[in-house]
Order: C-alpha cells, then sequence, then structure tokens
C-alpha cells in the first residue's frame, strides 16, 4: 500500500469538501496501522468539520489512550480536555481524565473533576459512583462537613448502615471536639437511629442534650436502660444527677440512695447526693456519708465542694457540733489554715454560748497559732479568758533564736535602722507566678545589701500566707543552708515534699524527703544503735514466708518502706528495737495498718518512724489485710517526721532555752507547748522605709 498516495488523495479531497470519501481512505490507512495518531487526529477533525461530535470524541478517546500507554501523559491529558469542549457531559472521558490527574497527584484539578462528576451521577442518579465520588471527596477534604454528611445519608440509605455509622461517628466526634453542640446532636441522633439499642450511643445523646439544656429529654433517654436492668453505677449516678438539675428531688435521693447500696467506692459522684439532701435539711445523712466516703471526698477534685457543703450546713445549722468536727478534720488534712482559723473562731463561739470555756480557749489558742497576727483571735482569746476563774497569761507570739543570730538580727537593725529600699511593703500580695518571681528579687535585694535575717524573716511571712508556694519555700530553704541552719532547712524540705505529695509528684517529693533526712539526723533511721533484745530473726532458723531480714541501723525503716512499695508486695513488717515489738501491715506496697506501743493505725507508724536500730523481718501475705489507713505512706512518713521534729526541737528548746527566759514568759511557753500542736512563727519586723530612696541605702 503506498501510504503517501492515499494520503494526498484524501486531503483533496478534503478540499472538495467530500469528507466521507476521505474518512474511507484515512480508515484504510488505520488497518495498515490502527496506532497512527496522525491519521487519528486527521478523522476525528473530518468529523467535527462534520459536526459529527460523538464519531469525533471515539476517535480522539483512542489517540488519548495511545499517548497514555506510551507515557505522554500531559499529551493525553490535552486530548481528553479537547474532547470535553464540545462534549461536556461526556463523564466517560472525565472518568479517563481523572485517572490521569490521579497519576500526576494534580490534587486541585482531582478535587474539581470530582465535584463535577458527583453533579452529573446525581442528575443520572447513579448511587454506586455517587458514592466513590463522596468517599473521594471526603479523603480530600476531611474537614468538610457536608461532604461527610452526604456520604453518611447516602450510605444510609443505599443500605450500608455500618459504613453510615462509622461516617456519622467521624463527623460527631469532629464536632465534639469544636464544641458545635447541636450540629453533633443531630449527628449521633442519625447513629442513634441506626443502633436504636446502643447504650452507649443513647448516653451520649442524652449528654448532648443536657449541654443543651434539655434535661428532660435527656432523663426521657437515659429511663429505658434502667428498665431493661442495666443497674451499672455509672448509669444511677448519671441518672441522678440528670434528675437533680431538674428539680426531680425526691426521684434523684431515691435514685443516689441504690447507687450507695451498690457502690462501696464513692468520691466525685457522691456529691450532688449531698447537695440535695442538704437542700432537704437532712444533715445528719450528709455528716454520715462524708464520715463514710471521707477518703475518696478529700480527693482534689472533690474536696472543695464537699467543704463548701459543710460549710453551708454549718450557717443553717451553726450548733451542729459533729460538723465542726468533721470540716475542721478536712481543713486541717489539706492546709487550708486561713479557712481552718476561721471554722474554728465560729467553734468556739459555739462552745463560749455552751459555758464550754474551756474547749472555747483551746479552739481560740488554735486560731491565734495559725493567724498569730489577727488581732480580732487574740481579743477574743483575752476575753474568754477574762471569763473564765483563774485566766491564764498568754504571751505574744514570739520565737527564740540563738544568741549568735539575734546580735547578727540587731547588727542588721543598728545598721539600717527602720530604713530600706522603697521597692518592699509590708503587706505581701502574691498572686501569680510573676508575682512570686518579684517578691523573691526583692529578698534578693535584701541578701545583696547583708540583711540576711531580714530576708528570711520577710519569707518566713509569706510562706506563712501562702504554704503551697514551693518557690518560696525553696528559695527559704537555700537561706536556711546558707545561714547553716540545717534544721530549719530540713523543716522545709518536708514542707515541700508535702506540697509536691499534693499535686502527685511523688518522685520529687521523695527527692525532698531524702534531703531532709540528710540535712537532720533525726529523721533518718540509720543511726548506729546497739541492738538491745534478740529479735525475732536473730539466731532463729528462717520462717516460711520470710523474704527481707536485717539490720535497722545498716537500711533505715523509710528505706525499706520505700522499697517494698515500689515492689508491690503484700505482708507484715515485724520490728523489734530496743526489745519493743511493732508491726506495719501492708497490701500491695502501701501501709493499711500497725502496731506498736499499744498504738495502732496511724500513731503507730508516728511511732516508729522515730525507731533507731533493731532487727526486721518481713514476711508475705496471701490474703490482704483490713485496710485501717487510707493515707498513702508518703504523707504517713511526712508527717511522722514533722512530728519527731516538733518533739525533739521542744527537747533541745526546753534543755537549752528555757533557764534563760523570764519567768512570765516560760510560762506562757509551757500553755502554748501543751494547747498548740506547732511553735507560733515569728512575729512581723519593721523592714525598711518606704520614703528613703534606694540610692541613700
Amino acid at each position: 500500500m503506498n501510504v503517501p498516495k492515499i494520503l494526498k488523495q484524501a486531503e483533496k479531497l478534503t478540499s472538495y469538501g467530500k469528507f466521507d470519501e476521505a474518512i474511507e481512505l484515512y480508515e484504510e490507512v488505520l488497518a495498515e496501522n490502527p496506532r497512527n495518531t496522525a491519521v487519528l487526529n486527521l478523522i476525528s477533525d473530518l468529523h467535527l468539520r462534520a459536526r459529527q461530535y460523538l464519531q469525533a470524541s471515539r476517535y480522539l478517546t483512542r489517540v488519548g489512550e495511545i499517548l497514555a500507554a506510551e507515557g505522554d501523559v500531559s499529551e493525553a491529558i490535552s486530548c481528553y480536555r479537547r474532547i470535553l469542549g464540545f462534549l461536556p457531559k461526556n463523564t466517560n472521558t472525565r472518568e479517563k481524565l481523572l485517572d490521569l490527574y490521579r497519576q500526576v497527584g494534580a490534587r486541585g484539578e482531582i478535587l474539581s473533576l470530582t465535584q463535577e462528576l458527583l453533579s452529573y451521577y446525581e442528575l443520572d442518579s447513579n448511587f454506586p459512583k455517587m458514592l466513590e465520588c463522596l468517599e473521594q471527596l471526603v479523603s480530600l477534604e476531611p474537614e468538610n462537613e457536608g461532604y461527610a454528611w452526604k456520604l453518611g445519608t447516602l450510605q444510609k440509605n443505599s443500605g450500608f448502615r455500618e459504613k453510615a455509622r462509622k461516617t456519622f461517628s467521624q463527623i460527631g466526634q469532629q464536632l465534639l471536639k469544636e464544641q458545635k453542640w447541636a450540629e453533633a446532636l443531630k449527628c449521633f441522633e442519625e447513629i442513634r437511629a441506626l443502633e436504636p439499642a446502643n447504650p452507649e450511643v443513647i448516653i451520649q445523646v442524652a449528654g448532648l442534650y443536657e449541654r443543651a439544656g434539655q434535661i428532660q429529654k435527656a432523663i426521657e433517654l437515659v429511663i429505658p436502660l434502667l428498665k431493661q436492668g442495666k443497674l451499672e453505677t455509672s448509669l444511677l449516678a448519671y441518672l441522678g444527677r440528670l434528675c437533680f438539675k431538674a428539680g426531680k428531688l425526691e426521684e434523684a435521693e431515691r435514685l443516689y440512695e441504690e447507687l450507695v447500696k451498690r457502690s462501696p467506692e464513692l468520691g466525685e459522684d457522691l456529691l450532688p447526693y449531698l447537695e440535695i439532701l442538704v437542700a432537704r435539711k437532712k444533715f445528719s445523712q450528709v455528716l454520715s456519708a462524708v464520715e463514710k466516703y471521707r477518703g475518696n471526698l478529700a480527693a482534689p477534685a472533690s474536696r472543695p465542694k464537699t467543704v463548701a457543703l459543710l460549710e453551708k450546713i454549718l450557717k443553717d445549722d451553726p450548733q451542729n457540733l459533729e460538723t465542726y468536727r468533721i470540716l475542721e478534720a478536712f481543713l486541717t488534712s489539706t492546709y487550708q489554715y486561713e479557712r481552718l482559723a476561721r471554722v474554728l473562731s465560729a467553734h468556739a463561739g459555739l462552745c463560749v454560748k455552751r459555758r464550754e470555756y474551756e474547749k472555747a480557749l483551746e479552739l481560740l489558742r488554735h486560731c491565734a497559732e495559725l493567724e498569730p497576727y489577727n488581732k480580732d483571735f487574740r481579743a477574743r482569746l483575752h476575753q474568754v479568758e477574762s471569763q473564765t476563774a483563774s485566766p491564764l497569761p498568754v504571751a505574744a507570739p514570739v520565737s527564740y533564736v540563738p544568741r549568735k543570730q539575734e546580735a547578727e538580727e540587731a547588727e542588721d537593725d543598728s545598721m539600717f535602722g527602720s530604713y530600706g529600699t522603697p521597692s518592699l511593703s509590708h503587706d505581701i500580695s502574691i498572686v501569680s507566678d510573676e508575682d512570686v518571681d518579684n517578691f523573691i528579687v526583692d529578698i534578693e535585694l535584701l541578701e545583696k545589701f547583708g540583711q540576711h535575717s531580714s530576708a528570711i524573716r520577710r519569707l518566713e511571712q509569706a510562706v506563712k500566707r501562702y504554704p503551697l508556694e514551693i518557690k518560696l519555700r525553696q528559695k527559704l530553704k537555700t537561706l536556711y543552708l546558707d545561714r547553716q541552719l540545717p534544721k530549719k532547712a530540713a523543716q522545709e524540705c518536708l514542707e515541700i515534699a508535702k506540697v509536691l505529695q499534693q499535686q502527685d509528684h511523688k518522685e520529687e517529693a521523695t527527692k525532698y524527703l531524702r534531703e531532709a533526712q540528710r540535712l537532720n539526723p533525726v529523721f533518718s533511721t540509720t543511726k548506729q544503735t546497739p541492738w538491745a533484745a534478740a529479735g525475732p530473726a536473730s539466731g532463729a532458723a528462717p520462717e516460711t514466708g520470710v523474704i527481707l531480714k536485717g539490720d535497722l541501723s545498716e537500711i533505715g525503716l523509710l528505706d525499706i518502706i520505700q522499697l517494698l512499695d515500689n515492689a508491690q508486695k503484700s505482708g507484715s513488717l515485724e520490728l523489734l528495737s530496743e526489745g519493743k515489738p511493732g508491726t506495719i501491715f501492708f497490701n500491695s506496697g502501701r501501709m493499711v495498718n500497725a502496731r506498736f506501743q499499744e498504738k495502732t493505725a496511724e500513731p503507730a507508724i508516728y511511732a516508729l518512724v522515730g525507731v533507731n536500730g533493731g532487727r526486721f523481718e518481713f514476711k508475705l501475705a496471701r490474703q490482704p489485710f483490713p485496710v485501717v489507713i487510707h493515707e498513702s505512706n508518703t504523707n504517713l512518713l511526712l508527717e511522722g517526721l514533722r512530728l519527731l521534729d516538733e518533739a525533739n526541737r521542744d527537747q533541745l528548746e526546753g534543755a537549752e532555752e528555757e533557764p534563760e527566759l523570764p519567768p512570765p514568759i516560760r510560762a506562757a511557753h509551757a500553755l502554748k507547748a501543751d494547747l498548740a500542736p506547732a511553735p507560733a512563727p515569728k512575729a512581723p519586723l519593721p523592714l525598711l522605709n518606704e520614703n528613703e530612696p534606694l540610692e541613700t541605702v
């Protein structure tokens, strides 16, 4: 076949307008070479000139397929786009073009072309293709809720219930993150329609109704779950809270009573029940519940609300002595000393009305110890003392220091008098971390000018007012160490450890506990003490179950307790020191009971902390021991060390300082030692004159 001759004849026929005859000649050439793209393009042009668009698209489609197969994707894309120019509704061509865009990763073109295809498929009601397009669009734009919602609806209508549930669930979770509660409620209602018996979905929908303020609808959703026998404690607590919000107090009380019967461990979930009882003036039931669940209600999440409820009871029933007792215990265990002082003061007022003057004096002295610079507390204390038959003298809050430190303070006063930097103020107000940093800068300025004792006094005042500020305590500890006061520094380490333990930073708390032991030998039980009597592990064959034994002079009791805590061991730790036996019982590393010197529970632990030397052995237990102690190991040890430090300090002060004190002050100190749990802090001393410029200093 003479191809050039045939092509020339076809070209001549085209010039004469004989398109059909020319196409026949071109077809003869294609019969010899079907992949001749030039001839295919010529034929498609002739069909276009004859307005035969469908035939032209067929030849151009063949051209595009050949180019794509040869790897010339850009030319193939141009070919398909040419087809769409005269046949815009040709979905087959759009699908081929979409495949080519996917090969080159043209995201924008893929998105727009998929949207166009979706609109054409919707016109044709082609649901399978619509699903494909919507899935593609959701993968390209997951944040577009419109596409996802349309996909979920189409899946539901097409019978793909599981896929629809997953799609609506993804939309709902995203809406919850964005806090679009109304849209999320609509979404979860769709899921509930797909799974009407799923309790988790019902609870989610009820929660959204609760957020929207439609409490009654939420209750109507949850009640059928209870009728089905689903009496989980969480469901009871939730329904009780909903009834409480809706004002159905009797129904809520009934649900919470059922909850209390079923669950022995309740904490924050119990608070609405207590609110209901307080609102209905059932104070005795409130106090009984608080006493029963005190350990859980003292947790940081539920403690403020519990204290507020107890204070509300006192407001309605100020003569309820049991409420005072429980509230004082709560505030003492959480170091809320200012609030505690106010409660103690109110309790003292009640005791005065009941003519229980001794009790009132004891409470008011405690108030004075907690806030020694509160004039109202001290005035009330003197007033009550004047009403008793034999009032006892009460000294102003004074703290005696060694003569060397007194000399240094006198030197400071003589050097600076009542003048100083104007940046310091007697009224300490710490609200933010920036305030703490600024206050520490002021303290460092005092150090720079040599007023070390004034800096310590000022820090002690700040720590008394803000006992939970760790930065202040760390700075005070550093100052104590600089002034060679290791015992006071050790006490600050204990206080820091308490705060860290409250904040659940156990490792850091242990670190400061170790530093306190290092600074004050009284806190360590590794002191060498001769073995006074043969212990259970000396000279006898080891008993069955003994996995640890040794000498307390080689390893301290605190180290043993930490070892058992870390190992989560259950058993009894038996000790013998100076012929005095003692036992601590552990459940999974936690101290749950103890016996020592006719003492049990916490007092026994506090006494054992001060044991020096002796023998010990630990025996495993197969069954857990009854839980008598509910405090954590760290809190128990910190309290034991604090009591030990106070006992040693009182002993030293009695031996060294008491003979030098005048008789009236010595009598006052004796009274304070009998009635107060801790020594009173120092009285504030005048620091610096705010009118004196810094340059003159």
